[in-house]
């Protein structure tokens, strides 16, 4: 028996869960088998005894650590025992480490009860520990562990509790699918296998609408990688981040063609991600307004955004006059050209046109008689916006994906311009009456459109001077401005 190779197997793997579960509690689920607790393989088939019998003598072969054995036996010369008790007796002298299994077990008369007689064979002395297997620390690193059990009889407690520390040291760092299989040779040297849990597949299922590109682009992790439950936790909670799912699951398993690797299924339950927010609402300034906000996240499945803003209001329900308005269309990608430009990289355009009233502005009136003809401008003055806008972000260190700082830069151009009044637009009167400018027009007396015509012309040279060149900086109705943004963001 002293011939044989000792291999001990300690699975700090796999098991498989039928339910979707948190990557916390399947990280858990994954080191909970223990194959040290187990019995002497002799332990069911060397015992005969079918009745109870007086123990007389009890002798220890096979070590000098027999009175560590005493110790640890609950039987004591004398006692009157049975079948199970001898089974308990035997398992707590392998329970102390130092033995192989093959604990066996005999009984002899000896004056008036029985002698029990235990053959146990030590474990060796380690001589050596070699590390195989691992890529995400160094041999040193784990060898050091155990420095303290060189030259020392093995005691599978103490390499429990050694291997435990190798598991320790990677589940510190996330990676909680490992394997550790110690092979102890009859001479002592002992080399701990390290199977450090790749990932053989990444599923994605649950998800109708997104496509499988756009969950698979937020996930840090990919197949042949090393499973590591927190990137897998930060993966979760980046999809979640999306805002396109109402819940995201993460179920474990072990690989179909090689138990010692690892499926993880992503369960995607996706919510409604377009709103449409009609509404209505009243200011002094813009008087009755009505607005309808369309929004949509996860265009077509493929992670962009639109948003449609338009609202209309004004007239008498206003402190001032005149029609206010707004056009605005926003779209955005977080993911714009990753196959040119880095992963993440946003882009967006938003596209606007809107006018809104001067509360607080005020011009020059135009007041004008020319013979029995006069005009009183009345109307107010609003403004005119057309704008176009760009904005770029991305990350400015480390990973683009999962770096916490971000740039961003936005350009706007857009055009400013007061609305330009016409003689139209003036409250007209002839003598005590009023007059439409379209009436007057169409007059065939000559003194009436030769008054009209100077009216005009005074109408013209009042917008000129009070408008045009009063109101913007270029002098001729409106004036460009562009901004530029820069900002960095932590998240």
């Amino acid at each position: 028996m002293l011939n044989r190779k000792l291999t001990i197997l300690l699975f700090i793997g796999l098991a498989i869960n039928l339910k979707p579960i948190s990557v916390s509690a399947a990280s858990q689920q994954l080191n909970n088998f223990d194959p040290f607790n187990k019995k002497p393989q002799n332990v069911d088939t060397k015992i005969n005894i079918k009745t109870t019998i007086k123990i007389t003598d009890i002798e220890i072969r096979g070590t000098e650590r027999k009175e560590e054995i005493r110790l640890a036996m609950s039987i004591k010369i004398g006692d009157t025992v049975t079948e199970d008790k001898i089974r308990e007796n035997i398992q707590s002298i392998y329970n102390l480490g130092y033995f192989n299994e093959n604990i066996d077990y005999a009984q002899e008369a000896y004056k008036d009860g029985y002698k029990l007689i235990f053959n146990v064979i030590d474990n060796p002395k380690l001589n050596s520990v070699i590390i195989s297997g691992n890529t995400l620390f160094k041999e040193n690193e784990i060898k050091h562990i155990f420095d303290s059990e060189i030259g020392k009889v093995i005691n599978y407690n103490d390499l429990k509790e050694d291997i435990t520390k190798i598991r320790d040291k990677y589940t510190s760092n996330g990676y909680q699918g490992i394997y550790i299989v110690p092979n102890i040779g009859i001479d002592g040297n002992m080399t701990i296998i390290i199977t450090e849990g790749m990932i053989e597949e990444i599923k994605i299922l649950g998800n109708k609408d997104t496509k499988e590109n756009v969950i698979r682009r937020e996930l840090s992790q990919k197949s042949g990688q090393i499973y590591n439950a927190r990137l897998i936790e930060e993966d979760r909670r980046r999809l979640m981040n999306t805002n396109y799912f109402e819940k995201v699951d993460v179920k474990v398993e072990q690989g179909k063609t090689d138990p010692t690797k690892i499926v993880i299924i992503f369960i995607i339950k996706e919510q409604l991600t377009g709103t449409f927010l009609p509404g209505i609402a009243y200011s002094v300034q813009n008087g009755l307004t009505g607005n309808v906000e369309l929004n949509k996240n996860n265009l077509f499945g493929n992670g962009q955004n639109l948003g449609l803003n338009l609202s209309f209001g004004g007239g008498w329900f206003a402190a001032t006059s005149g029609l206010n308005f707004l056009g605005r269309v926003d779209w955005s990608d977080p993911w714009f050209l990753p196959e040119i430009l880095s992963a993440r990289t946003g882009f967006g355009v938003s596209l606007y046109r809107q006018r809104e009233s001067n509360l607080f502005q005020t011009i020059n009136p135009f007041n004008a008689q020319v013979n029995d003809l006069s005009s009183n401008y009345i109307y107010p003055l609003n403004n005119d916006r057309t704008g176009l806008g760009i904005s770029f972000s991305r990350a400015i260190f480390g990973d683009p994906l999962t770096s916490p700082l971000r740039a961003s830069i936005s350009l706007k151009a857009e055009s400013l311009a007061p609305t330009i009044p016409s003689l139209q637009d003036t409250q007209l009167k002839q003598g005590n009456d009023i007059k439409s400018y379209n009436d007057l027009n169409k007059s065939t007396d000559p003194k009436v459109k030769s008054n009209l015509a100077s009216l005009n012309q005074q109408f013209n040279d009042y917008t000129d001077i009070n408008i045009k060149k009063g109101l913007t900086l270029s002098q001729r109705g409106y004036d460009n401005r562009f901004d530029i943004g820069l900002s960095i963001n932590y998240d």
